[in-house]
């Protein structure tokens, strides 16, 4: 009597969807890790809660966390620390998620530097942000595995620092010029903006002489790119810009131009309810941050003297009498007609 027997190997991969063993086999995979990245790294709010941390603008009852920070009045539990140390370390997994698998990218080597270049960028920004915010911080280079994640320390900050300097300006030698970039490639970081953030890390550490030294790379050569004021600075606010001015920028989605954006922008809560702001005014200037805009013949201002003010004031601050274009962007949720 004879037998025969057919065997099929157990390790079968699904057809109709990606697997660990291929999706990094697939550049549009290894850009989407890249853009995740991206979409996780800042935000419009945190951009515009910053301000209220600073000296430019005071925060409402509806910010409480960071204007507990402003004012002295935080405490451990005041979300904006477990939010951006939370944010800063999710962050950080994508970013090793793609790092740690770059040696099984099959996809075009000029394509798959610039990518590891971005990548690193980013997360020398976000430890930038971790250790301005709490100092010493636990530093990896690579996702730890479960049993080291319950047993790693930190990291002394001044040690994390010298990465963040050595990982910009090495990026800054990969990275294309902001003037290479196509206009589908708006938005990603170029080698300018590596070494603009390593000047802005030099600056919190009050090394002037090398902020300086960085400052003078972008202002005096064209070997990262080229950089000038903008023509008019009201536009910037009204048209989107990328222009020499854009030295980082954040993405946002939008359908038929900038006056119809769908996604992560709400200016109702950033002007006066006087005109249909809605419910709440999220923050307003500091008279501090008002002052700064002087007559256009070098003298400050008395508080209610809005003529002949520095062109900015008029962009920037909402007075007596002002005019304000409404977007139509619905997302904006100003009550009442669009238009001015």
């Amino acid at each position: 009597m004879a037998g025969m027997v057919g065997c099929v190997g157990i390790e079968q991969y699904p057809t109709n969807s990606y697997s660990d063993a291929t999706f990094w086999n697939y550049e549009e995979n290894c850009m989407a890790a890249l853009y995740l990245g991206y979409n996780q790294y800042w935000n419009a709010d945190m951009y515009f809660n910053n301000n209220i941390l600073s000296d430019d603008v005071y925060g409402s009852r509806h910010t409480q966390s960071s204007t507990n920070v402003a004012t002295g009045f935080a405490t451990t539990n005041d979300s904006r620390f477990s939010d951006e140390w939370n944010q800063c370390y999710q962050e950080l997994r994508t970013i090793h998620t793609a790092l740690d698998n770059q040696d099984r990218m099959n996809i075009n080597e000029q394509v798959k530097s610039r990518l590891i270049a971005e990548l690193r960028l980013l997360r020398a920004y976000t430890y930038l942000r971790l250790t301005t915010w709490f100092g010493d911080v636990p530093f990896f280079t690579t996702n730890p595995t479960l049993p080291e994640s319950k047993t790693i320390s930190r990291t002394s900050a001044d040690q994390i620092k010298q990465f963040i300097h050595a990982e910009l300006e090495e990026v800054s030698h990969i990275l294309p010029k902001n003037t290479e970039l196509t206009e589908a490639e708006n938005g990603r970081v170029t080698c300018g903006t590596a070494v603009a953030l390593n000047a802005r890390a030099y600056l919190l550490d009050n090394d002037f002489e090398n902020c300086a030294r960085e400052c003078a790379k972008l202002i005096e050569s064209n070997e990262y790119g080229t950089y000038a004021l903008a023509a008019d600075y009201a536009e910037l606010f009204t048209s989107g810009h990328y222009g020499p001015e854009s030295i980082l920028t954040l993405e946002f989605a939008y359908e038929g131009g900038v006056e119809n954006i769908k996604r992560s922008w709400d200016t109702g809560s950033r002007v006066p309810q006087s005109i249909g702001a809605g419910e709440i005014v999220a923050f307003s200037p500091t008279q501090e941050l008002v002052n700064c805009f002087r007559k256009t013949d070098g003298s400050i201002a008395a508080d209610a003297d809005y003529t002949d003010r520095d062109l900015r004031f008029y962009a920037t601050i909402a007075y007596n009498g002002c005019t304000i274009q409404i977007p139509e962007a619905k997302a904006c949720k100003i009550i009442g007609s669009e238009g001015v």
